[in-house]
């Protein structure tokens, strides 16, 4: 009782220095929170984004001449357990020349995939994202129920409901803007053949997509899979009769029903492959981690950055609190030296300051997370104004493709956190409350 009383007291007494250790604890709890939500928001955004262009499994052949038999491969995957679709693909790359009203508007290298509109909507979200890119004026004049309409037109590489001999399905960012692709415009792509010889093929654009990953968005496209096994001459060709035979894939897409059971697919899928179809090509089996783990890895090692940064400041949060109460037990000797005269014992004395670190604390932590979730709810209008004040756009949409900066609201790191800014504020403590119980009554009153 006595102990936590004059731990107020020196609370009150010395308010400036109670309020400075406070803004330390609240800084650093607050920052550490805002850096968690927004990056482990941008992070599960991404990887929703990712998983949309990709299945579940991605069965590959390591020759980039692709192999045949792959119908036989398709019917055997679906047999298998918690197998829910397949779908064949063909990818490669080639340089992409737009042009729109017969004029030439940018070159890029890019990365073209050939799908079966009908299986690959079993396996990834590709329709989807079909439509979804805007211009900044569509985004302000298209009601909600207009963007709607827009979502999977033509995805099925059909033009008007016409068929198209060589369509194609370009990334919404792949176009400079503010000239957004139309329905005729041209792409021609100039790639290489099994044989490494070089062919091009133009494409007439039925619509485009937005997947939400400017990368992948700005050098991908999409056509069906017989235009793209065309175009890389993936077939044989009958000398006695001319026609085309033996068509080729490079990879094909498995769903599984329950993302709980990808390994366990993929097991099965190398098991199978290995023992029945090692005549038909050198395959490869990942996930849609696999496939883009360098990216996945690179954001989560950003996250883990920042998070280390933030938390470097509430270390020097910890240690400002270690000096400040430093500073108390110096000016407090003789209040000290006449406690432990009238019988206080060491752990008393202890009591005293670590409850002052408890308080400091608890306060900073609980105000730290009170501000942090008011800026996180207010992160966009905070955003908007910095933007409209110096023209610096933190989050650029056109790269990032959001509507608003992405959040999660974490209670278990929220919590995390809290407590370890009130332990962290207790630990700065210990040092002073140490060194306070252990000063002699003799010496703390020799000059008093």
């Amino acid at each position: 009782m006595a102990t936590s009383f004059i731990s107020r007291r020196y609370l009150w007494r010395r308010l400036a220095i109670t309020i400075e250790c406070c803004l330390g604890i609240i800084i650093s709890v607050a920052a550490l929170n805002i850096v968690l939500s927004v990056m482990t928001g941008f992070s599960s955004l991404l990887q929703r984004s990712i998983r949309g262009t990709l299945s579940d499994i991605v069965v590959s052949d390591t020759s980039i001449n692709g192999f045949e038999g792959y119908e036989r491969l398709l019917a055997e995957f679906s047999k298998m357990p918690h197998v829910a679709a397949c779908a064949p693909r063909v990818e490669g790359y080639a340089l992409a020349l737009v042009e729109k009203n017969g004029i030439v508007f940018s070159r890029n290298y890019c990365r073209f995939i050939g799908v079966d509109p009908e299986l690959e909507a079993k396996v990834s979200q590709f329709g989807d994202y079909v439509g979804a890119g805007l211009t900044e004026a569509e985004k302000l004049t298209l009601s909600e129920a207009e963007k709607k309409k827009r979502i999977g037109v033509n995805a099925d590489f059909k033009l008007d409901g016409k068929e198209v001999d060589f369509p194609i399905i370009p990334g919404f960012e792949m176009m400079p803007a503010p000239r957004p692709f139309e329905p005729g415009d041209r792409v021609t792509l100039f790639t290489f053949n099994a044989e490494q010889q070089a062919v091009y093929q133009k494409l007439t654009v039925v619509n485009s997509f937005l997947s939400g990953v400017w990368e992948y968005d700005r050098y991908t496209v999409y056509t069906t899979l017989r235009a793209a096994q065309t175009l890389k001459e993936l077939y044989h060709t009958d000398e006695a009769t001319g026609k085309k035979t033996g068509w080729k894939v490079t990879n094909i897409n498995v769903k599984v029903d329950d993302p709980a059971n990808i390994d366990v697919v993929k097991q099965q899928l190398r098991d199978w492959l290995d023992d029945n179809a090692w005549n038909l090509g050198n395959f490869t089996v990942n996930t849609w981690r696999d496939e883009r783990a360098n990216f996945l890895t690179a954001v989560d090692l950003e996250r883990k950055l920042q998070v280390i940064l933030m938390g470097l400041i509430l270390l020097v949060s910890a240690f400002l609190i270690m000096a400040l109460l430093s500073m108390v037990v110096s000016q407090k000797t003789r209040d000290i030296g006449i406690l432990r005269a009238v019988g206080a014992s060491r752990w008393s004395i202890m009591k005293v300051f670590l409850g002052y670190g408890f308080f400091i604390g608890l306060v900073g932590a609980t105000l730290g997370l009170a501000c942090s979730l008011q800026f996180l709810y207010s992160l966009d209008t905070i955003e908007a104004f910095i933007g409209h004040i110096t023209g610096f756009k933190p989050f650029n949409r056109e790269i990032y493709n959001f509507d608003r900066i992405p959040r999660e609201y974490n209670v278990a790191y929220m919590a995390t956190t809290y407590i370890f800014g009130v332990v962290t504020s207790v630990a700065a403590s210990l040092y002073p409350a140490v060194k306070a119980a252990a000063m002699k009554p003799i010496n703390a009153l020799r000059y008093e």
